[in-house]
């Protein structure tokens, strides 16, 4: 949530640009300590210091070094008490995007044991998961790294995912963007390519929207819109540029800012209407909507004194859910809201008491009786973690 706004967009279309900071740094402390352990000599040190103090002083980096390495394999998010919630996941890991099988029996989630981010430097950390819904029990889709956004088939055969490696190859398509699309029934993945594609939606028509970079313009400037992608044949169809959003990926508001709209969205079941989050700075700013062919997006939700998240449809497409912070805290209270999806009669459905874990990626089961959340710490700093949830909505 708080990412550069521009570096966040460069990581949502480039995986190859990854948030190794922290393993880095672990490893360069690990590195140090060794170097400082293999250069101590018999004479004693610069500073006088006997050489056992100077062992000593190395093997206690080493331990820090391991200490904190350890740590951040071992933090989770604290569990919710709050009635009517449910906990599907019981481990360090981090989990985002959850997605409702049609049936409502499963929900896909993609995670990272390495707890690093969805960059991460460790591409076997990143997993797409299978939660069996009534028992909690977790099925590991192998056969794919980064598999990101999982969004299912209409008749719950599929699920397709953005990826950018082909399964059991190594180097000749590393940093192709393609579509993963796994078959349910006989466990199989089918890539389909699509160059700088992102945040797949599948439609009730059997094709798959994403945005995409179109290319350049007439004038040479880039842009950017959606495109739908035939999942059996992989031709790339119904290019459509945004309209009102430039090449850089920002409108503006009726107040004269700048917004970001380069984040994942929602899209309705025949694909022509997108929700949108509104990013200014490293902020999200509101929910936006977006009618394809239409002069731009306009707000739908905007507060002045709330920041709102992570807008999601239900499925007769009635109602919205979406997330909400207080725009004054560095580590905000989170709520969960839904409400009718004009954004009128908008309900606080969970607000955890705690402040250092937030609310993040509501999804509505389908027939609207509940949402899957996941709930952790999704700073840039590591460790980041999270838990799967689902609430049940009152009557």
């Amino acid at each position: 949530l708080r990412r550069p706004r521009r570096l966040r967009h460069r990581l949502s279309m480039d995986p190859t640009h990854s948030e190794r900071g922290t393993l880095l740094q672990i490893n360069a402390m690990k590195t140090t300590g060794l170097e400082s352990l293999r250069s101590v000599r018999p004479q004693a040190s610069p500073f006088g210091f006997p050489r056992r103090l100077a062992i000593l002083a190395s093997i206690c980096l080493l331990l820090v070094s391991a200490c904190e390495l350890v740590l951040q394999r071992s933090v989770r998010a604290p569990e919710l008490t709050i009635e009517g919630t449910r906990q599907l996941t019981d481990d360090t890991f981090l989990y985002e995007y959850p997605a409702w099988s049609p049936d409502g029996m499963t929900i896909a989630v993609w995670r990272n044991t390495t707890n690093l981010g969805k960059f991460g430097p460790d591409d076997e950390g990143l997993e797409l998961v299978l939660v069996d819904v009534s028992s909690g029990e977790l099925k590991v889709i192998s056969g794919i790294g980064y598999a990101n956004y999982p969004t299912w088939s209409p008749d719950g055969n599929e699920l397709a995912v953005m990826t950018y490696r082909r399964p059991n190859e190594a180097d000749s398509n590393d940093g192709r963007f393609e579509l993963g699309i796994f078959s349910t029934i006989d466990e199989t993945w089918r890539l389909v390519r699509c160059d700088l594609c992102g945040h797949p939606s599948w439609l009730s028509d059997g094709t798959i929207l994403v945005s995409a970079n179109l290319g350049p313009d007439s004038s040479g400037q880039r842009q950017y819109g959606t495109a739908r992608v035939d999942p059996i044949t992989g031709s790339v169809f119904d290019e459509r540029p945004y309209a009102g959003i430039d090449s850089n990926l920002d409108t503006t508001s009726p107040t004269g800012e700048v917004i970001d709209m380069g984040g994942p969205f929602t899209a309705t079941s025949d694909g022509t209407i997108l929700l949108m989050t509104a990013m200014v700075d490293v902020d999200c700013d509101g929910i936006w909507v977006y009618a394809l062919d239409s002069e731009g997006p306009v707000p739908l939700i905007d507060s002045p004194d709330l920041n709102e998240c992570d807008p999601a449809l239900s499925k007769d497409e009635t109602r919205i859910a979406y997330t909400t912070q207080l725009p004054s805290d560095s580590l905000p209270p989170t709520a969960l809201i839904i409400a009718n999806s004009d954004g009128s009669a908008a309900v606080t459905l969970l607000e955890p008491a705690r402040n250092l874990h937030i609310i993040r990626y509501p999804a509505w089961s389908p027939d609207g009786t509940q949402i899957a959340f996941v709930y952790g710490d999704f700073q840039l700093s590591s460790p980041i973690y999270s838990t799967l949830y689902i609430v049940d909505i009152p009557p």
